[in-house]
């Protein structure tokens, strides 16, 4: 408390770093004195008498009997600040559409405080489509909740202007301007500066939490370009303009307007301000389908997730509004009152039925991101264990892959732990399987991010005698047998012409034997797992309830919230959703006949796209030379439409090959005194 005020100074929060020190721990602090740490402050309390210190005392040893599960590091699972909460309730989304609609229900079911986090935020994005109806823009929903009394804080990454154009600023404003009691509060974070140490990180969490109960978390932010089902369309335009060119005023049945029609490979978003504006023609280039994963969680790990938001808010309130009243600190809720954590309206803003699950958050975040004295890596810790922990079978989809064994840049381990189950699996003839899923491309317009990017992808799985395969030949293990990497691509008719595009993966879901999973904002790389770079957020589930299944003949036990997942993510790739005229059965990822045909699969369909539209990136450009005799060759497409057209329904599903072979004989690295060759 500010002594002359009665104001709150700053909540300390009992953490791993809390601890109560008398002066019989220090013998430089007088009888009088007690000293209070945590992870970010250090408070001395001097006490007027001894019978105030004996009750100071009293009340910081209760204190820390009642959240000795936050204070003991070591008893965490992964070493997270936070614990497992058992029997929490959890329901998973694939792609933006099903999780936007339930987070614009959901926020109207709030009573008291909605917490934002968002590497980028567009105010105007639509939630619910196709739809006009404006009350259900995302800053429309959230100013309707600030006036009817609900606090709204939000934390948004704060970019470099001359980096990138989401203009964070415009965001602030726009979500401020829209409660006319002041109840909407935004924080962007951080002031970039050398000093401390924040020029190429940022906070690349995404979370809406509501009422401290109820948790979305996940990859998908809350901005333009991320909308999408399992159509992945690559066109939306209407039929006036489909058939006679002209566009037409009636937005009513598009699906993007303005800035949300997104081509990730053609540029950036520009002019974010004037958010109904195209900034691509629509008529000639398609859009980027996006395909991401998130999960809602409720109870006591969403009750965690809050405190992490908590945490966070409070110490940049003090870095950028110490002195402004009008931005409160945020205190945690009691964990006590299990019917006051009890969410029973789920049914008002989700499709099906939520799964019983035990979770655990787990986060990355250090000195700059949440002003710690540590440095966490819980995420990190999770994959490790879970990987080594495998024992049939890892489905991975992430937008990065950049993960060197024995490197002296690289620095994570998730490379090595994958190749050590490997062998081990190898030694003892187990039948063993990973499928790992990423963007095709690296998203960006941006040719060193780009080649940074692809550069460090490629070297940590088949570039280079350090990289995944290599190390696995020469340990004489065939690396196709365990471990396959695919990406995902759509295709469409735009005016007339056959077109195709990437499916931008941005998903960073990990699920391991159908039992266990891991959803949230962390990439595989240095930047996101390593803790004092990127600020990171996800949760760790463990199924309860079970079923019987087949692996490779074998019956297991597996998981009804991670099964249903990766079934329906297999069904989807596939394009077994609709109809299954095959009758293709995904429920064992592990048989040489499933792994052996999802495999085949997406062989074919790489060998259409590369015939039809000549498509890159490609195993067949290995060398730059060899990129323009690629790309000048015939496409099948321009010489024989018709005949491109019908052999593209002998496409299944979505899945194709990954290139890891692409420019293999080439150094495309940029220089590392750019940006984009330093920050992996």
């Amino acid at each position: 408390m500010h002594r002359d005020t009665d104001q709150l100074a700053f909540p300390m929060l009992v953490d791993h770093g809390f601890t109560v020190l008398s002066n019989h721990h220090n013998t430089a602090m007088t009888n009088s004195e007690i000293q209070i740490r945590n992870l970010q402050e250090t408070l001395t309390i001097k006490c007027e008498n001894r019978h105030d210190y004996e009750q100071w005392m009293e009340s910081l040893n209760l204190l820390q009997e009642k959240a000795f599960c936050f204070e003991n590091k070591n008893d965490t699972r992964f070493h997270s600040f936070a614990q497992i909460r058992y029997n929490q309730l959890g329901y998973w989304f694939i792609n933006g559409k099903s999780y936007m609609e339930s987070i614009a229900k959901a926020i109207l079911l709030a009573k008291e405080e909605i917490f934002i986090t968002d590497w980028w935020l567009s105010p105007e994005i639509m939630l619910i489509r196709p739809n006009d109806d404006e009350t259900m823009r995302l800053d429309n929903l959230l100013g309707k909740k600030a006036d009817d009394g609900v606090r709204i804080y939000v934390m948004i990454s704060k970019e470099l202007s001359f980096v990138s154009s989401r203009n964070s600023s415009h965001t602030k404003q726009a979500l401020i301007n829209k409660s006319k009691i002041g109840n909407i509060k935004v924080i962007r974070h951080p002031n970039h500066n050398r000093i401390n140490n924040t020029l190429l990180w940022s906070h690349n969490e995404k979370s809406l939490i509501i009422d401290q109960k109820i948790a979305f978390i996940g990859g998908i932010d809350l901005c333009f370009g991320r909308w999408d089902n399992e159509y992945h369309r690559l066109v939306d335009l209407d039929e006036k303009t489909k058939q006679v060119g002209e566009e037409s005023m009636d937005t009513s049945n598009r699906y993007f307007i303005g800035k949300d029609y997104v081509n990730v490979y053609e540029g950036q978003i520009d002019n974010v301000e004037r958010f109904g504006e195209d900034f691509i023609d629509r008529k000639m280039l398609p859009r980027t389908p996006w395909h991401d994963e998130a999960l809602v969680v409720f109870g006591e790990v969403a009750r965690d997730a809050a405190r992490h938001f908590i945490q966070r808010w409070n110490i940049h309130k003090t870095e950028k509004f110490d002195n402004d009243s009008s931005y409160s600190f945020i205190l945690p809720r009691t964990y006590d009152d299990k019917e006051e954590l009890t969410v029973n309206n789920w049914k008002e803003f989700l499709e099906g039925h939520p799964c019983q699950i035990n979770a655990q958050c787990v986060r990355s975040i250090g000195p700059w991101s949440a002003s710690t004295r540590t440095t966490e890596t819980s995420i990190l810790n999770a994959y490790i264990q879970m990987i080594d922990g495998a024992e049939h079978f890892i489905f991975i989809e992430n937008e990065f892959f950049v993960t060197v064994a024995n490197d002296s840049f690289i620095q994570n381990p998730v490379s090595e732990t994958l190749y050590q189950r490997i062998v081990r699996a190898h030694r003892l003839g187990e039948k063993f399987r990973i499928y790992i899923v990423l963007p095709l491309l690296p998203g960006s317009d941006n040719v060193n991010i780009v080649q940074a990017s692809l550069y460090f992808i490629m070297r940590s799985i088949a570039k280079g005698d350090n990289s995944l395969f290599k190390r696995l030949e020469k340990a004489g293990i065939q690396p196709n047998d365990y471990i396959s990497f695919f990406g995902l691509r759509q295709y469409d008719i735009l005016m007339g012409v056959l077109a195709t595009e990437i499916i931008f993966v941005h998903s960073k879901l990990m699920i391991v034997d159908d039992r266990m999973a891991i959803c949230g904002s962390a990439n595989i790389n240095d930047r996101s797992l390593l803790g004092e770079r990127d600020s990171e957020l996800c949760v760790v589930i463990n199924d309860i309830e079970e079923e019987q299944c087949l692996f490779n003949g074998r019956s297991v036990r597996v998981g009804k919230f991670c099964s249903s997942w990766r079934r329906r993510l297999f069904s989807m790739m596939l394009g077994t959703m609709g109809h299954n005229e095959n009758k293709i059965d995904v429920t064992d990822p592990v048989s040489d006949q499933f792994y052996n045909y999802f495999r085949e699969v997406a062989h074919k369909n790489t060998l259409i796209y590369e015939e039809t539209f000549g498509v890159l990136p490609t195993n067949c450009v290995r060398r730059f030379d060899q990129m323009y005799n690629y790309t000048d060759k015939p496409k099948l497409k321009d010489t024989h439409p018709n005949q491109a057209h019908e052999k593209l329904k002998n496409i299944q599903g979505l899945v194709v090959e990954y290139p890891i072979y692409f420019l293999n004989e080439e150094n495309y690295l940029p220089s590392l005194r750019t940006r984009e060759g330093i920050s992996y």
